[in-house]
Order: C-alpha cells, then sequence, then structure tokens
C-alpha cells in the first residue's frame, strides 16, 4: 500500500492524460463495439478524476479531448452515451468545478442542436441540473442554455398567451415523455433560483399557464374521442359506484403536474415579499382560475396514482394562494363564479371533497390553514353545514401533531420548539 501510494505521488497524470489521449481517441472510429468503447472512455475518465485537484492542468487535459470534435465525427450512439456517462462521473465527483460543467454545457449544446427529441440528451440536461452545485461558479452557462433552447423565456412579449415561432421547446418537442422531462428541466432551473426578474418570472408563468390550458382542452378531447375509457371506479373509502372519466393518457396529467410545480415554486420563492408576492399572483391569475374551475369540475378516482397527484399539487398550490393572498384569490374566485355560472358552496363542498388525495402532512397543514382562512368569506349556513368535515380535518391533524411533540419526534426538525420539549418518560 505505502509502495502504491508512492508511485502514484510520483506520477504525472496530466502527461500520461495527453499521451493516452493523443493515442485512443483515433482508436473510437476503428474499434465499433459498444464494450471496447465503453471501456476506453472509462479509462480516460479515470485519467481525467486524477487531474481534477488543479484546475490548470484540468482544464489542459479537456482542450486535448476535444469532446464536440470526437462526438461530431461518430456515426454510432455508442460514443454519445460513453462520454455522457464520462461527464455524469466527473460532475458528480467535481459539483462545483466550473470546467466540468462547461463540458456539459458544450455537449448539451451540440446535442440539443442536433434533434430535441433525443430523451438519451434531455434526461443528461435533467441530470445535469440537479447534480451540479448552487456555487458553481458557470452555473450562468446552464441559464443561457435553457434560454436558447426552451423557448419559455423570450425577448418578445407573449401577449395574449398565444405562442411566438422562436418557442423552440414548445414547438419541437413531438414525444409527451420527452416533453415532461423537458418540464423537469424547467422545474430545476426554477428550483436554482435562475430567474430573478419580474420579466422572466412573468415570462415563465404565461408559458406554464398556456401550456396548462392546452393540456386541459386535450384532455377534454381526449374523453369525447375515446368515450369507452368511461368506466365504474370507486372514490376514496365510498362503496357507491360513480361514472367517472378516466383518461388513459397519463402524460396529460403528468405535463400538468409538473406546470402547477413550476408556477408554485415561483409563488413560494417570492411569497416572503408582499410586493413580489402581489405582482406573481398577478401573473398567474389566469391559472388560479383556471386551477379552481378544474378542481371543482374534475372527477378523478384516488386510484389512479397520476391524476391523484395532480389533484394533491393542484389543491397544494390553491392553498397556498389562499393562506398568503386570501383577498386577491377571493375576488379571482368571485370572477370565475360568476364566468361560470356557479355557487360559492358548490365549489366549496367540491374543493373539500378533493382534501381527501392528500397525504403529504406538509399539504394537509397547508390545507387547514386555507380552510381556516376562507372561513369569514363563507356564509353561515355553509359553514354550519361544513363544521363535521372541518373538525374531521382539523382533529386529526391536531392529535397527530400533539403525538409528535408529545414524542419530540425527529420528523419535527422544523419545529423551533422540539429542542425545548423532552419526551415522555425522560428527565432533562
Amino acid at each position: 500500500m505505502a509502495l502504491s501510494q508512492l508511485i502514484d505521488s510520483q506520477l504525472n497524470y496530466s502527461d500520461i492524460f495527453m499521451t493516452v489521449c493523443q493515442k485512443l481517441v483515433p482508436l473510437l472510429d476503428i474499434f465499433m463495439q459498444p464494450n471496447l468503447i465503453w471501456n476506453m472512455i472509462n479509462f480516460l475518465s479515470h485519467l481525467l478524476e486524477k487531474n481534477m485537484d488543479q484546475q490548470a492542468q484540468a482544464i489542459e487535459c479537456l482542450r486535448s479531448l476535444n469532446l464536440l470534435k470526437i462526438l461530431s465525427s461518430q456515426e454510432h450512439t455508442h460514443v454519445n452515451e460513453a462520454v455522457i456517462d464520462m461527464l455524469k462521473s466527473l460532475l458528480c465527483l467535481c459539483p462545483n468545478s466550473p470546467v466540468i460543467l462547461q463540458m456539459c454545457c458544450e455537449l448539451l449544446d451540440f446535442q440539443l442542436s442536433k434533434s430535441l427529441n433525443d430523451s438519451t440528451t434531455i434526461l443528461f440536461w435533467l441530470f445535469t441540473m440537479r447534480a451540479v452545485s448552487h456555487e458553481n461558479p458557470n452555473l450562468g452557462l446552464l441559464k443561457q442554455l435553457f434560454v436558447k433552447f426552451s423557448g419559455c423565456l423570450t425577448s418578445v412579449q407573449w401577449g395574449d398567451l398565444a405562442p411566438q415561432h422562436n418557442c423552440v421547446a414548445n414547438t419541437m418537442i413531438k414525444k409527451d415523455y420527452v416533453y415532461i422531462e423537458f418540464l423537469r428541466v424547467a422545474e430545476e432551473a426554477v428550483l436554482l433560483n435562475m430567474f430573478t426578474t419580474q420579466d422572466e418570472m412573468q415570462q415563465l408563468i404565461q408559458f406554464a399557464t398556456f401550456k396548462f390550458i392546452s393540456d386541459l382542452e386535450a384532455e377534454k378531447l381526449a374523453v369525447i374521442a375515446n368515450p369507452s375509457e368511461k368506466k365504474k371506479t370507486y372514490q376514496s373509502d365510498s362503496n357507491e359506484d360513480s361514472d367517472e372519466w378516466c383518461s388513459q393518457d397519463v402524460s396529460l396529467f403528468e405535463k400538468k403536474t409538473y406546470l402547477i410545480q413550476i408556477a408554485h415554486t415561483l409563488f413560494w420563492q417570492v411569497q416572503v415579499s408582499p410586493e413580489h408576492a402581489d405582482f406573481i399572483f398577478g401573473c398567474q391569475r389566469q391559472l388560479v382560475a383556471h386551477t379552481a374551475l378544474y378542481v371543482a369540475e374534475a372527477n378523478i378516482a384516488k386510484t389512479q396514482q397520476s391524476s391523484a397527484l395532480l389533484i394533491t399539487q393542484l389543491l397544494t398550490y390553491l392553498n397556498r394562494m389562499i393562506v398568503v393572498k386570501t383577498s386577491l384569490f377571493m375576488s379571482t374566485l368571485a370572477e370565475l363564479l360568476v364566468a361560470k355560472n356557479l355557487q360559492l358552496a358548490d365549489w366549496v363542498r367540491e374543493w373539500i371533497k378533493k382534501m381527501d388525495f392528500l397525504v403529504s402532512q406538509e399539504s394537509i397543514r397547508v390545507n387547514c390553514l386555507a380552510l381556516y382562512c376562507l372561513l369569514p368569506h363563507m356564509p353561515a349556513e355553509l359553514v354550519r353545514a361544513l363544521l363535521p368535515q372541518i373538525g374531521n380535518l382539523t382533529f386529526s391533524l391536531l392529535e397527530q401533531n400533539l403525538f409528535l411533540r408529545l414524542t419530540n419526534n425527529k420528523s419535527r426538525f422544523h419545529s423551533p420548539s422540539r429542542m425545548n420539549v423532552n419526551p415522555v418518560g425522560r428527565s432533562s
């Protein structure tokens, strides 16, 4: 072991990499067997890892490797996949490295320029967004990549939510499963706080609103075109049969789920600032209205995982809006009820009915807060009629919280009082 460490310390891995790279890269054109290609790329990756401690050497090694030249000269996907696997390993090893992130962005730029329907490239894009450190100096390259290929942020205003000709991903991604991965990329971009100006946030919300409305129309058309999908299901714990529209196109539910999460995250990030919260809510009023209408009209079985997840996200999104901006939400809801000839009591009953979908304790907590915020706006007769349901939601949550507090459970890690409460049967 000591001899191995001594030899390792005396080796100049930068020179070794240059020599090996010069001899090995031309062989990629000769040996087409996938196992040989993977072994050669993995060997280069191992040598690169040895040079990551010194940035100057790493940059020189990467210039010598010239990934874009390798990719452009290859017609087989084996090399692309092997290079992507190498970059994944390097990024996990050094998430703060600006050099590795630059390599990833150059590869993504090259691959996305060829096709936006390549699932391998989109998944690598998503992996890069998730694996990179938020302190990486080259994080701006990921934003540039998103602006270039997403079409969500443009220099042209969307007007009445009409898509522009330069909305690249919006018009060129034809496969639903690839588009879902792209929406995950957009969600990661929001979580990395890449969009800090009001103009950027507004355009992203407009994109989410337009796509959400489009998917609502697509869902309605799918139901009309496939009436055989109308079948009997069971709602929550009820034993009564009910006719439900159950679309088998899971992608419609998944796309709407991620669109709501994008808008929700943007609002969640600015809710601590009243000024920015008012602006973001103003941008999301149309999305809030369509979400509230969907909650009132959708008949979805809890047994469907994708649709149940959508309802959970919709409720959590609406509930946070209610808690933070109650008066603005009520004015939006009032306009919706008048336009659709609905009654407040009917909407509230459907809203409470779908609360059975909630599983997350955080969602249930926000749900109860939203319910209390709406109580002053409900007629006295409606409050009296809903008291049993309100009480059930309240006391079940209260019982759980009291138990966690009493036992000082670790799931209360967020509570300021946790460390000041002694578990039952233990002394100070």
